[in-house]
């Protein structure tokens, strides 16, 4: 069995404006939390989680959310009294996402609508606090998994591969606002039965406009990858190679050298990532590579 973990990121359905600004406090708070609990640490390096949540008391957050952030301070503490010689003392921003564990968190569906209940400023968490979230096929393949603990094989986000998958587990979640929209993010874990070795291959054909073409002889699936982001990239780079080299700083040159090989070093990851994934899907074992 492999164990496997996925992230879901559920946008907030219009939420009125009394629940941003409550959002806005909490996430105010929890950044404060996170902060007075690193300098408590700074002031005795080995006080105890007891002591730091009786410290962190009198900040308006629901105890959960203080543990939560005395959690994440003690662990930014810990990496950095390891490089404490090269790193200043860390602190949290003001916009940092607020954290929840695996058990303070619930959904359900109220009258078709998806909906998400966490602990807040607002009390104990009833039924109509229960806030609405908008989800795509994708997230809802995922959470009638989570919630039922079956998944539909006619769906289109089924794989062959999930066969025999294990109950879910629901992780942490995240709640956090990106350009003025608010989102909850929550992973999920599962195992797979691993699948039996076979001499099934895929072929991998790379050219210039397509860089690479995956593709499964026997169901005819395939998975590309467009040359224009790379493209774009090694242009870029050309371009100002060419103006480094005009002004002779050979210096800049040597680094830009290095951050373009970084980058082209990255984008092979993800690509050789995807087609090895592409190739477990599809039940190969050989990956053919064909210039």
């Amino acid at each position: 069995m492999s164990l496997n973990t996925i992230t879901i990121k559920l946008p907030l359905y219009r939420p009125t404006l009394v629940k941003q600004d409550m959002y806005r406090a909490m996430r105010s708070h929890f950044s404060q939390a996170s902060n007075q609990a690193l300098l408590y640490l700074q002031e005795v390096p080995v006080r105890k989680a007891t002591e730091l949540d009786r410290l962190l008391r009198s900040i308006p957050l629901p105890s959960t959310l203080l543990q939560e952030a005395r959690k994440q301070a003690v662990s930014r503490y810990q990496d950095w009294r390891k490089h404490a010689n090269t790193k200043g003392f860390p602190s949290f921003r003001a916009n940092i996402s607020i954290l929840f564990d695996n058990q303070n968190w619930r959904l359900r569906f109220d009258q078709g609508h998806l909906k998400i209940g966490i602990p807040t400023i607002e009390g104990h968490l009833t039924i109509d606090k229960y806030v609405p979230v908008s989800a795509n096929d994708y997230a809802l393949f995922w959470v009638n998994y989570l919630l039922t603990g079956e998944m539909d094989p006619t769906s289109k986000h089924y794989k062959p591969s999930y066969k025999g998958i294990s109950k879910p587990k629901k992780g942490n979640v995240q709640l956090f606002e990106r350009k003025g929209k608010w989102y909850f993010a929550f992973t999920l874990s599962f195992q797979l039965q691993e699948s039996p070795k076979t001499n099934k291959a895929i072929g991998v054909d790379r050219g210039l406009r397509l860089i690479a073409v995956a593709a499964d002889a026997d169901t005819g699936r395939y998975l590309t990858f467009n040359g224009k982001r790379i493209g774009h990239i090694r242009r870029r780079y050309a371009r100002l190679r060419r103006e480094i080299q005009q002004a002779k700083n050979m210096k800049a040159l040597k680094r830009l050298e290095h951050k373009e090989r970084r980058m082209m070093q990255y984008w092979n990851h993800v690509m050789a990532k995807s087609i090895v994934q592409f190739a477990s899907v599809s039940g190969a074992s050989i990956i053919n590579w064909k210039t």
